[in-house]
C-alpha cells in the first residue's frame, strides 16, 4: 500500500532531475496501464480478460493548492508480476525497466486525483451495453455467509424428520385390545413413553423451524440497503429495524413507527412472521401427539351357542347345575353399572365377551319376555291344626322326597321364618314350541308390596304376608343382533352367528319340547338367583343403595318393601343374568370357534394433524423464496453494488462519509454524555461531490445523497492499445460526458 501525502517543504530530500517528471509528461503515458496497474482493485473492478494479476490499493490526498504534487512513498510489498503478462500495458514494461535503477520511480509513476477521475472514463467498468460493472450478488454473499446454507439445509432436515416421524406414527394404533386378531400397533417403548416423545418431537421441530427463520430474519436484515435507497431513517429507527430482523418483537412498534414505504411494512410484517412461527410450532406439535379415537375393523374369535341339558324340577334342593347365575346376578344386582351391554338383555349371547369388541352385526338367539304382575292370596299350610312355614303350589312337576327322607306333597314350597321376600314357581304351560308361559308368587313376610294381597301369615313375630303373581311368558327366534353403529353391513347370509336356536343344547329326550324346557329355565330364573338354605325357597332382601333385589344370606335384615315395578326389573335382570351364565363361551366351551369382524374405537396420533405440521416449514420457506427475489429485483433496479448484510461491520464500512463523520465526531465530543445520534436521518446512496462520489450513509435531510449510475449506451474502446487509446483521448478533449459507475 502507498502512503500518498502532499508535500513541498524544504524538508523533502532532494532527487535526480532525471527521476522527475511533469504532470504532463506523466499524462503522456497509457493512462489504461497505469490505472489497470494501481487503481483496478481499489475500485472493485475486474481487469479485462486478457490481463492477470496482483491488485494494490493507493489512497492518496491533494491540495488543490499547489502548483505541483510530489509524493512519499510507504513502505508496502511490490506485486508480483509474471514475466508473460504483458497484455499491451506500456507501464508494465517501463516499470520493469526502470526498477533496476532506482525505486523511488514506482512513487513518481502515481497519478494525481484528477488523473484517476479522468482515467477512470475510459475503463472497461463504465455502465454500457458491451461491458457491465461487476456486483457481488448471490455468489459473493452465500460464499461469505455460509452459515445461511447450512441453516436453511438443517432446517429442512429437522423438519422432515419431525414431520416423517409423525406422519408414520399416526399410521397404526397406539394399542390394541389383547382379543384382536393381527392388530399391529406402534412399538411398546413409543406408547408408554409417549409424553417424552411429544417432548423430543417438538424440540427437532422448533430448531427446524428456528433455523429457517434464521435465514428468512438475515434476508430481511439485507434488505436494510434497499429501503435505505428508498426512503430516510433515523438511526434510532435503523437500530429499531435491524434489532427486529434479528428476533426482537419488542423493537418491532418502534421499527413500524419508521416505515415510510410499502416495502419496509412487508419486511417488518415478513420479519415478525419469522419470529414468531418458531413459537406456534409448540402447540401444534401439541395438537399433532393428542391422541384421538378412530374406528377400525377388527377379527376376533368367539364360541357360539350355549343352553341347559337338564329339566327343572323344583325340589327341596334345587338341581340346577350351573350356578354362576348367582354371582353374575348378585354383582349386578350390587353395582348396576357392572352389568355389560343392559340394553341386550333379551339376547341370547355372552354380553361381557361382546362389551369389548365394539360395534359388530351378528346372528344370534332372541328372547321375547311379556312379564304381567296382579295380587294374588296366598294361604299359609296347617297340617295338623299346627302352622307350617309352607305355602301350597299348583306345581306337580317334583320330587316328593326331602333331603331328610320325608314324604311331601309336589305342590309345597318351604320358606324360612324370616321377615323377608320369597318366591317360587305356581305353574307352568308349554305354549307353542318356541314360547313358554310361567306363573310366579312373591311373598313378602311380614313385609309389603305395593299392589300386592294381604293376607295372614302366623309364624313366630311373623303376622301377615303379601304376595302377587307375575305372569312370564317367553319365547325364541333367530334374529340379527346389531351393536352401536357398524362401519359397514354385511348381507345377513355371511354374518357370522353367535347362538341360534338348532345349536342351543337342550334336553333330547322329548326334542318336540326340547325349546319349552330350555325357555322354562329362564321364566323361573328369579327363583335362581338365590342360594337355597336347608332346601327352602330363596329370599331377597331390598337393597337401600340400589333398590334391586339382592340374595340374603342370613344377615340383619334389611328394608322389606317393595313394588310392583321393582319385581318386574327383578324379573328381567335375573332372565339375563341366567343367559350370561349359560352361554358356550362362560361354559368354557372352544369347539366351532367363529371369526368375528367388529369396528372398535383405538386411539391413534390425528393424520391430519400431522400433515398440518408443514403449514409452518411451507411459510418460511415461502418467505425466503419471496425475500430472495425481491433482493435480487430491487438490487438489480436500483443498482446496488453489494447485496450484504447490516452486521457492524457492514455499518462500520457505510458509515465513513465525510458528513457522517462530522456528525459522530461532534457527538464522540461529548464524553460525559450518552449518544445523541439516535434522532440523525440517514439515507444509503453516492455521497459527495460529482466525480469524488463514497458510497454510504448520507445526510437523509438533504438532497447530497444520490443515486447510483445507470448504463450508459455506449462503445468503449480496448485499453491496450496505444493508438485507440489515442483516439479516446482526442474523443475526451471534444468534451464528451462519461458517468464512473461508483461501487462500494
Amino acid at each position: 500500500m502507498f502512503g500518498l501525502e502532499s508535500s513541498g517543504s524544504a524538508a523533502e530530500p532532494s532527487r535526480p532531475a532525471s527521476l522527475f517528471r511533469t504532470r504532463t509528461q506523466r499524462s503522456n503515458r497509457s493512462h489504461q496501464s497505469i490505472f489497470k496497474e494501481e487503481f483496478n482493485s481499489d475500485l472493485s473492478l475486474p481487469l479485462s480478460s486478457h490481463t492477470h494479476g496482483h491488485h494494490r490499493q493507493v489512497p492518496y490526498h491533494h491540495h488543490n493548492g499547489s502548483s505541483y504534487s510530489s509524493y512519499k512513498p510507504v513502505t508496502a510489498p511490490i506485486p508480483h508480476r509474471p514475466s508473460t503478462d504483458t497484455g499491451g500495458s506500456t507501464l508494465y514494461n517501463d516499470r520493469e525497466r526502470e526498477r533496476a535503477g532506482d525505486s523511488d520511480q514506482e512513487a513518481m509513476a502515481t497519478p494525481t486525483p484528477r488523473e484517476v477521475h479522468r482515467l477512470a472514463s475510459h475503463h472497461d467498468f463504465i455502465y454500457d451495453t458491451s461491458s457491465k460493472p461487476r456486483r457481488l450478488g448471490w455468489r459473493a454473499f452465500v460464499g461469505r455467509h455460509l452459515s445461511l446454507p447450512a441453516a436453511f439445509i438443517t432446517g429442512i432436515i429437522f423438519v422432515i424428520v419431525a414431520i416423517v416421524f409423525t406422519t408414520v406414527t399416526s399410521k397404526r394404533p397406539l394399542e390394541c385390545p389383547d382379543w384382536a386378531e393381527d392388530c399391529r400397533t406402534v412399538d411398546r417403548w413409543t406408547t408408554e413413553h409417549l409424553p417424552t416423545i411429544q417432548g423430543v418431537i417438538t424440540l427437532v421441530y422448533i430448531i427446524g423451524l428456528g433455523a429457517l427463520a434464521y435465514v428468512a430474519l438475515a434476508l430481511c436484515e439485507a434488505a436494510v440497503w434497499p429501503l435505505l435507497v428508498k426512503q430516510t431513517m433515523t438511526m434510532r429507527g435503523l437500530e429499531a429495524y435491524l434489532a427486529t430482523t434479528r428476533g426482537s418483537i419488542l423493537a418491532a412498534p418502534r421499527a413500524f413507527m419508521e416505515a415510510k414505504t410499502v416495502a419496509m411494512g412487508v419486511m417488518l410484517v415478513c420479519a415478525v412472521t419469522s419470529v414468531l412461527t418458531p413459537l406456534a410450532g409448540i402447540p401444534l406439535v401439541g395438537q399433532a401427539y393428542t391422541t384421538m379415537s378412530r374406528e377400525v375393523e377388527l377379527k376376533s374369535n368367539y364360541t357360539p351357542g350355549g343352553g341347559l341339558e337338564e329339566s327343572f324340577q323344583q325340589t327341596e334342593a334345587p338341581s340346577f347345575a350351573n350356578m354362576g347365575v348367582l354371582t353374575t346376578y348378585n354383582s349386578w344386582a350390587m353395582d348396576p353399572a357392572s352389568e355389560p351391554l343392559p340394553e341386550y338383555q333379551d339376547w341370547y349371547v355372552d354380553r361381557e365377551v361382546l362389551g369389548t369388541k365394539g360395534n359388530l352385526s351378528a346372528r344370534a338367539v332372541k328372547l321375547q319376555t311379556t312379564v304381567s304382575c296382579s295380587p294374588r292370596t296366598v294361604e299359609q299350610l296347617i297340617r295338623s291344626g299346627k302352622p307350617l312355614n309352607a305355602f301350597p303350589t299348583n306345581w306337580t312337576r317334583a320330587n316328593i322326597s326331602s333331603l331328610r327322607g320325608e314324604k311331601r306333597t309336589p305342590a309345597e314350597v318351604y320358606v324360612r321364618p324370616q321377615p323377608e321376600l320369597t318366591g317360587w314357581a305356581d305353574n307352568f304351560t308349554f305354549e307353542a314350541s318356541h314360547r313358554t308361559k310361567a306363573t310366579l308368587v312373591f311373598a313378602a313376610l311380614n313385609g309389603t308390596i305395593e299392589g300386592g294381597k294381604e293376607s295372614n301369615f302366623t309364624l313366630g313375630t311373623m303376622k301377615s304376608v303379601s304376595a302377587i303373581a307375575c305372569e312370564v311368558i317367553i319365547s325364541a327366534t333367530d334374529d340379527i343382533l346389531t351393536i352401536g353403529n357398524p362401519s359397514s353391513r354385511a348381507d345377513n347370509t355371511t354374518l357370522p352367528t353367535l347362538s341360534s336356536l338348532e345349536t342351543l343344547h337342550t334336553n333330547t329326550s322329548n326334542p318336540s319340547t326340547a325349546l319349552n324346557e330350555l325357555l322354562l329355565w329362564f321364566t323361573i330364573a328369579p327363583i335362581l338367583s338365590a342360594p337355597s338354605v336347608s332346601g327352602a325357597q330363596p329370599m331377597f332382601s331390598n337393597s337401600t343403595s340400589t333398590n334391586r333385589a339382592v340374595a340374603y344370606t342370613g344377615q340383619a335384615a334389611q328394608r322389606n318393601t317393595w313394588t310392583i315395578d321393582g319385581i318386574e326389573s327383578f324379573i328381567h335382570l335375573s332372565i339375563g343374568a341366567l343367559l350370561q351364565s349359560t352361554t358356550a363361551s362362560q361354559a368354557g366351551s372352544t369347539d366351532n370357534t367363529t371369526l368375528l369382524t367388529s369396528t372398535y374405537p383405538l386411539q391413534f396420533l390425528s393424520r391430519l394433524r400431522a400433515l398440518l405440521l408443514l403449514l409452518l416449514p411451507l411459510l418460511l420457506v415461502t418467505l425466503i423464496v419471496c425475500l430472495s427475489f425481491y433482493l435480487s429485483h430491487i438490487h438489480a433496479r436500483e443498482s446496488i453494488p453489494v447485496l450484504r448484510l447490516a452486521g457492524p461491520c457492514e455499518l462500520l464500512k457505510s458509515s465513513q462519509t465525510h458528513w457522517l463523520r462530522e456528525q459522530a465526531g461532534t457527538d464522540a465530543a461529548k464524553t460525559y454524555l450518552p449518544s445523541d445520534l439516535g434522532a440523525t436521518t440517514v439515507r444509503f446512496g453516492a455521497v459527495g461531490k460529482e466525480g469524488a462520489e463514497m458510497v454510504g450513509l448520507g445526510d437523509g435531510n438533504g438532497r447530497k445523497v444520490g443515486s447510483f449510475v445507470k448504463e450508459i449506451p455506449r462503445r468503449v474502446q480496448p485499453l491496450d492499445k496505444g493508438k485507440e487509446s489515442g483516439e479516446s483521448q482526442k474523443e475526451g478533449n471534444l468534451g464528451e460526458t462519461v458517468e464512473m459507475g461508483v461501487i462500494a
